[in-house]
């Protein structure tokens, strides 16, 4: 298995914006954002502990849906329009249940999904391919599918009862499941989830979050910091290893070529170029950056675990929409990383007038000096934490990352 090596060396075509490419909304509630989904750039829907939430200005206003549908949840929202939607739920006894609005949430008709009995069937997404097929999975291996707008709901058969934690269908037949913690597979469908096949990821690890860019092209959201990759369904699989404890609870592919990826303390990594590379962004948030809906291309939602809870939000695709897809490495090097007292930075390429700059995670310029290549540059006095570095020579950013000090 190649794995992808987490320092990323690009040349940028423009400055690099120091100012949050990310803001807040107004959403000011206490609850955990769960789940978040957005008709367009203006409307958008938010749910967690016991309550749903409502922008219809691209989130300067929010209004209560909904409230206390469910003992436990919702986990998921996922509306067609304005008038139809559906929430994820459990009872208080953890069986699966699932409601839906015609008359955009004032009053639910809700559902017991069927179980095996026993054991905690919470839901985790809800997620809708298309106007009448969508899928709810869950806890205990369940998972559901309905072919007419949500009037009735089958269980599908997956052949494992741990815990699923996402799925994503890039074609009416071919889809995919992921487990939630520590597994060595995830699952695979190609005809519409009649059957499953397990498709090995060649190690151990717990995966939050599944996107498929094509039927075959896709990539994980995982623990340990990891963001894997496959092109050829699932049979074999790259890696993209941060270096962190992080973990990525989220990802979404706006095209073929630029995807983000997001996880705790504030963790923001985008790509390009199809996942060949990762480069760690400044989201302005500490905390678990937790689900994630794009509804266009330049505008993308972001809800936090809190609590309390937030909703972020950029109108220019994070600012990357602008970033050639390919740049030539200049053999720059930052290490060690992770880090206690000091960096060293080497370079293949002679640069003049060579700087260095580190952020913290809202934007923050922390240090700022003058580099001579090899010598120490003692960062004892920064607090522990996570950083954005950026190396400049020859009035050109010419390297940028993520710095972790510990």
């Amino acid at each position: 298995m190649k794995k992808i090596v987490f320092l990323i060396l690009f040349i940028l075509a423009g400055c690099f914006c120091a100012t949050a490419q990310w803001a807040p909304t107004n959403y000011a509630e206490p609850m955990t954002v769960y789940g978040i989904h957005f008709l367009n750039e203006s409307v958008g829907y938010v749910c967690g502990y016991h309550q749903v939430y409502k922008t219809s200005d691209g989130g300067q206003n929010w209004s209560e849906v909904c409230r206390d549908v469910f003992v436990n949840g919702p986990n998921g929202v996922w509306f067609m329009n304005e008038s139809i939607g559906f929430i994820v739920g459990a009872s208080s006894s953890s069986e699966p249940k699932v409601g839906k609005t015609i008359n955009g949430g004032s009053s639910w008709t809700t559902a017991t999904l069927p179980t095996t009995g026993g054991g905690f069937a919470t839901p985790s997404r809800i997620y809708f391919f298309d106007e009448t097929t969508g899928y709810i999975v869950c806890r205990d291996g369940l998972m559901y599918k309905t072919i007419n707008q949500g009037a009735t709901w089958d269980k599908l058969t997956l052949g494992t009862t741990e815990d699923l934690s996402s799925v994503h269908f890039p074609t009416a037949l071919v889809g995919y499941v992921s487990i939630e913690w520590s597994s060595t597979t995830i699952l695979k469908t190609i005809n519409g989830g009649n059957s499953w096949t397990p498709k090995n990821l060649g190690q151990t690890i717990g995966v939050k979050d599944v996107f498929f860019t094509t039927r075959d092209t896709g990539y994980l959201a995982c623990s340990n910091s990891t963001i894997m990759k496959t092109t050829n369904g699932g049979n074999s699989w790259t890696e993209f290893n941060l270096g962190t404890s992080d973990i990525f609870y989220t990802i979404v592919f706006t095209s073929r070529n630029i995807g983000y990826a997001a996880g705790s303390a504030g963790t923001l990594v985008t790509t390009t170029n199809h996942g060949a590379t990762w480069v760690p962004r400044v989201s302005g948030a500490s905390d678990i950056l937790f689900r994630m809906d794009f509804p266009s291309k330049e505008v993308g939602y972001i809800g936090t675990y809190g609590p309390p809870a937030s909703v972020i939000k950029t109108t220019n695709g994070g600012g990357i929409l602008a970033v050639p897809e390919e740049r030539t490495e200049q053999g720059i090097r930052i290490s060690p990383n992770p880090t206690s007292e000091f960096i060293i930075i080497t370079m293949d390429t002679k640069f003049t007038n060579t700087q260095l700059e580190l952020l913290d995670m809202t934007g923050k310029t922390v240090l700022q000096q003058p580099v001579s290549i090899n010598k120490r540059i003692s960062i004892q006095l920064l607090p522990n934490g996570v950083y954005i570095y950026k190396v400049t020579g020859d009035g050109t950013i010419v390297s940028t990352g993520k710095l972790v000090k510990q």
